[in-house]
């Protein structure tokens, strides 16, 4: 780039220069506006389905989730199941579960159980707990069906998008 824009002064002078320059960062703010507002991405697997923006992309996935998904500074969203008995359990009551650690999770999540509360989502009323999940900051949304949880997991990996991103990803779920 240095070549061209010394050859543009040689030939245009300073304001040619100044100009080409211009217009090359100009292309690359066009260019990164397009990936960051790309068309979404529809992630399916296990019986779940999220959208996602276009920045993110599909990635190897835990043992405990389905599929995953990577983004912006890192950031990870996960979705995953496990098949348990709790007919008749209501959201309040998993969630007293989870505040005193009477369900276990995977060894890499640690809870704040301090911020577990209910949410209603259009795929059913959750629970929404803060978490850390293999070192990093995060959080971990459980919605409960006759004989499963479904387990939606969220790093930040340092992105103020990605939990943005993830609300969305909630209001997008769809379970089989």
């Amino acid at each position: 780039m240095g070549l061209v824009l010394f050859y543009v002064y040689g030939r245009r002078d300073l304001s040619g220069s100044i100009a080409a320059h211009a217009a090359f960062n100009g292309m690359l703010f066009v260019a990164a506006l397009a990936v960051a507002h790309g068309p979404a991405l529809t992630f399916t697997a296990g019986g779940a389905t999220v959208t996602l923006p276009g920045t993110w992309q599909r990635t190897d996935a835990p043992p405990w989730s389905d599929f995953a998904a990577v983004g912006p500074a890192g950031a990870w969203i996960g979705v995953g199941h496990q098949e348990v008995e709790t007919v008749g359990v209501e959201p309040e009551h998993f969630a007293e579960n989870l505040r005193t650690g009477r369900f276990l999770l995977p060894s890499e999540m640690s809870l704040d159980p301090e911020s577990v509360g209910v949410i209603d989502l259009p795929a059913g009323r959750a629970v929404s707990i803060d978490a850390e999940i293999s070192g990093h900051e995060g959080r971990v949304v459980a919605l409960l069906r006759s004989d499963r949880v479904w387990w939606l997991t969220m790093t930040t990996g340092g992105s103020a998008r990605a939990s943005a991103d993830f609300n969305d990803a909630l209001l997008s779920l769809e379970l089989a």
